[in-house]
């Protein structure tokens, strides 16, 4: 048999080989591509190994780029990344990265196993295998897919940890294409040392967010392990949901939704990620044995669904680092037990097992029936013990879907003295007894006392001095089954609300309060109204009920008592006294309540002058409003409408500041009018001799010259007062402008005022006495067409002010030059150039030809070249140019447009 037995073993290890990778390419001889492929081709007898020996050192170097799906792999096999020369690529070991490129075409896995008996794989960092993005979320895919039957399955171990993110998970082994795989049965799967979501550093988070493990069919997994160096960092929802009944589950020295320096993704933190564990299994003939342990959560632990458990959750840390410097916030519930049928402790027999749970609940509730840091709903054997609570938005622990009497198991803490603390529960039954937390809400069972047991009456007492300044809660526990903490609850269930009426005051009943040693009712504005937990006799407003258990309080929220009486709102009430004694008075902008079902004014008489609820066109006097409701009536008022007259208005003769308009400019003004008497504010209108509005205001400006009238009023509108103002004109004189006479030797001359004054405008006149002007400019240049040697005339002017004119004599030489608007360069030999007569009888000229942009593309002494439409031998588009010719004379440049037709 032993020699069989060697036979066998020397033939499974002739099968066994190891694959080196030397080529960071997607395929070919030495790539990783090629390793699987020879790998898979090699068979399932033995162990294959994939080592790593890629030239060049960091990152590039050492990353493989994958372009479509890598081989299945079938067999057996070892993939070490941490074999690879040279230095490592992240802080837990890892030396080689496999990059995807998102969504594939084939399969978004990096990694898929398939029936692999043993599949190992160590310093792998694998990142963008996905199959979409939504939400800020990875969906689909992932680095590592087990699929189908294995004996073992590790993924990390100490310094040779992977590092997994920007993938649809890390580790997945879930029914593929939704349906059950009845075939998949992984027996052992440890994921230990691992990066799940958190990039190489270790404090870097992706920010895109991916799964972290999900494990389905795996009869034995292990999370983490007995050492700190062990435990995986893990961003993301993770769990694991086996199928199997008698799964073994450790979770051991991990962290969940932090980093390594403890940090969270605002992302997951703000969702509810959670960690989950549940069960598929149909049967429940094994215990499942599930061991949370020493780890560290920044989010929900969830577990559920299991027909036969026995769960430990011991020495955890949730909402804070180990050290107690880093707050890990917790948006709900930090433990969730649904559905379980087995045992479960959370905590142990003494502070060694504590659980710390603190910042859960952040989403605030702070009443009953919201989040508890602890909730437990069909949990048959729930057992608390030896934990530590405290900076918690809600209770610490609640049986949900339960009422006040149908808690599985009850404690009271009746009386608290310096030396003494006591209270009733169960006969027999442990009480565990804790100081509650100072720095926060004095409602959170933090540090642990001692334990009593209660009589055979189920009393209990504790007799030894007490920490002076702290509050004191207590839980007991028989038979594995624990009960909620003796902090104040309030149970709202059964509340009822009646309002005020004609008859009656409003109340707030059915209130039940549990471990409350005080109760009141406060007021909106935080007044005490009732010292019980039933309101009575109280008027329309806001309540709240705070309930106190020894230093610790607990509320309500608001609740609303209405007032059904028919009631009017006058906060918005606009009263309008009448004015001259006339019937314009008005009370407007009451508002009814919904109860009010019709409404009559009364005068001081009696006698209905409206049926509406703004009262308007009356007279002074006194007015009531009669309100009509489904049960009663009640009455508003009386309010008094006044009767508004004021003295005449007067306006004080030559108060007036009245200022000419000069030239017709409109710069007449009335200034500075003293009025007095009647009832301001005034209004004022100011009309012109056609009887047109111009102003309405005490001073009006921009006038010409006429005859203004001004009609006052004041608010009693009982006076009008009238007053007829004249604005004269007043001429100014306006001195010649001068300008310098002009030579032109073309048929256009450029005429320039020296010196123009801003403001002013200037006429250009062919005559001494013509009364139509050639042109009218405010800058004083002046372009016109020359026929002859004469006199020209420039005025200034400002308004309707005109100067004496200025004679300017433009002289024409004996040589006129005349040029072109367009031609035709297009080689046909009839006006292909552009031309300039005259020009031989000047001596020195410069012509220049600008594009439309300003860009000079001709330049040119004399002209002895033409210009034919190009410039540095190429053809100018077509289209318009300008033009400037100096003739070197003293005669002013000629300049125009000109135009190329092609």
């Amino acid at each position: 048999m032993l020699l069989l037995a060697c036979i066998m073993l020397h033939t499974m290890a002739l099968h066994a080989a190891i694959y080196t990778v030397t080529n960071n390419a997607d395929s070919g001889t030495g790539t990783l591509r090629d390793a699987l492929t020879q790998a898979a081709a090699n068979g399932s007898t033995g162990i294959n190994y994939i080592y790593f020996n890629l030239p060049g050192v960091g990152a590039a170097a050492q990353t493989i780029t994958i372009n479509t799906a890598l081989p299945t792999i079938n067999s057996s096999m070892i993939i070490d990344g941490t074999t690879q020369p040279g230095a490592q690529l992240s802080v837990n070991g890892a030396k080689v990265i496999v990059q995807g490129f998102g969504r594939f075409a084939i399969s978004p896995y990096c990694f898929e196993v398939l029936n692999a008996d043993d599949f190992e794989i160590y310093g792998m960092i694998v990142r963008d295998f996905f199959d979409y993005i939504a939400s800020g979320y990875y969906f689909g895919g992932a680095a590592v897919s087990l699929e189908g039957k294995s004996s073992k399955v590790i993924i990390g171990a100490v310094n040779k940890g992977n590092v997994f993110y920007d993938n649809g998970a890390g580790v997945l082994n879930v029914p593929i294409g939704g349906a059950q795989q009845t075939t998949s049965d992984v027996a052992y799967c440890e994921i230990k040392a691992n990066l799940l979501g958190i990039k190489e550093d270790g404090i870097t988070i992706a920010v895109s967010v991916q799964e972290g493990f999900n494990l389905s069919y795996v009869h034995q997994a292990v999370i983490g392990g007995v050492t700190l160096p062990e435990g995986n960092t893990i961003e993301g929802t993770s769990g694991c949901n086996p199928y199997f009944d008698g799964t073994s589950i450790l979770i051991q020295n991990n962290v969940f939704g932090a980093d390594l320096s403890y940090l969270q993704n605002s992302l997951i933190n703000s969702s509810g990620s959670q960690v989950y564990l549940t069960s598929n299994a149909t049967t429940s003939n094994q215990v499942s044995q599930v061991s949370v342990l020493n780890n560290v959560f920044g989010t929900e632990l969830s577990v559920f669904n299991f027909s036969n458990i026995n769960l430990q959750i011991q020495s955890n840390y949730f909402g804070i680092s180990p050290d107690g410097g880093k707050t890990l916030s917790l948006i709900g519930t930090a433990l969730s037990l649904t559905n379980l049928k087995g045992t479960v402790l959370v905590g142990g027999i003494d502070n060694t097992k504590t659980n710390i749970f603190t910042h859960a609940v952040q989403a605030p509730s702070n009443i009953m029936n919201g989040d508890a840091v602890i909730e437990a709903q069909a949990a048959t054997t729930v057992e608390l013990s030896h934990n530590s609570f405290y900076c918690n938005n809600n209770v610490p622990f609640l049986y949900t879907n339960t009422t006040y009497n149908t808690k599985p198991m009850s404690a009271t803490l009746d009386n608290l003295t310096a030396t003494s603390v006591s209270g009733t529960t169960r006969p027999n039954a442990r009480v565990e007894l804790f100081y509650t937390d100072l720095e926060c809400t004095q409602c959170q069972p933090k540090t642990y006392i001692a334990s009593v047991n209660a009589d055979a009456g189920g009393n209990w007492v504790y007799n030894a001095p007490l920490l002076s300044g702290y509050g004191v809660m207590a839980s007991a526990t028989l038979n594995g089954i624990s009960s909620e903490f003796t902090d104040p609850r309030i149970y709202t269930d059964s509340i009822k609300i009646l309002p005020v009426t004609c008859t009656s005051q409003g109340s707030i009943t059915g209130a039940v309060v549990v471990n409350g040693h005080q109760a009141t009712w406060v007021n909106s504005q935080g007044a005490v109204v009732s010292n019980s937990p039933q309101l009575l006799n109280a008027p329309a407003g806001l309540y709240q009920l705070v309930v106190s258990q020894f230093g610790c309080t607990k509320s309500t929220g608001n609740y609303t008592i209405d007032d059904t009486r028919p009631l009017v709102n006058d906060n918005s009430k606009i009263l309008n006294n009448a004015l001259c004694h006339g019937s314009n008075g008005s009370i407007m902008g009451l508002v009814a309540n919904a109860y009010v079902k019709s409404v009559q004014w009364l005068d001081a008489n009696g006698k209905v002058v409206g049926s509406n609820i703004n009262l308007t066109n009356v007279k002074a006097g006194a007015y009531s409003l009669q309100l009509t409701g489904a049960n009663c009536s009640d009455t508003y008022g009386p309010v008094i409408i006044a009767d508004i007259t004021a003295q005449a208005i007067i306006i004080t003769p030559g108060s007036e500041q009245i200022n000419p308009d000069h030239c017709g400019l409109n710069v007449g003004s009335i200034k500075n009018i003293q009025i007095s008497g009647g009832g301001p504010p005034y209004k004022y209108v100011w009309q012109n001799s056609a009887g047109n509005i111009v102003g309405t205001g005490a001073d009006i400006t921009g006038l010409g010259s006429g005859t203004y009238t001004l009609n006052i009023t004041d608010t009693t509108a009982c006076d009008l007062t009238t007053q007829t103002y004249t604005i004269d004109e007043v001429t100014t004189a306006v001195a010649a402008p001068v300008a310098n006479n002009v030579k032109v030797c073309g048929n256009e001359a450029v005429l320039r005022v020296n010196n123009p004054v801003t403001g002013y405008r200037y006429r250009l006149y062919s005559s001494a006495t013509g009364v139509t002007p050639l042109d009218d400019q405010s800058s004083g240049v002046f372009i016109t067409k020359i026929k002859a040697t004469g006199y020209y005339y420039i005025s200034q002017l400002t308004g309707a002010c005109e100067s004496a004119r200025t004679p300017v004599l433009v002289t024409v030489t004996n040589n006129p030059i005349t040029a072109s608007n367009a031609f035709t360069p297009n080689g046909d030999g009839i006006n292909d150039y552009w031309q300039i007569n005259g020009l031989e009888a000047y001596t020195t000229v410069l012509v220049q030809i600008f594009n439309r942009y300003g860009q000079r593309v001709y330049l040119s002494e004399n002209y002895a070249k033409p210009f034919d439409g190009t410039r540095n031998g190429k053809a100018l588009p077509g289209g318009t140019y300008y033009y400037i010719i100096n003739l070197g004379t003293g005669c002013t440049l000629l300049s125009g447009s000109l135009t190329i037709v092609r």
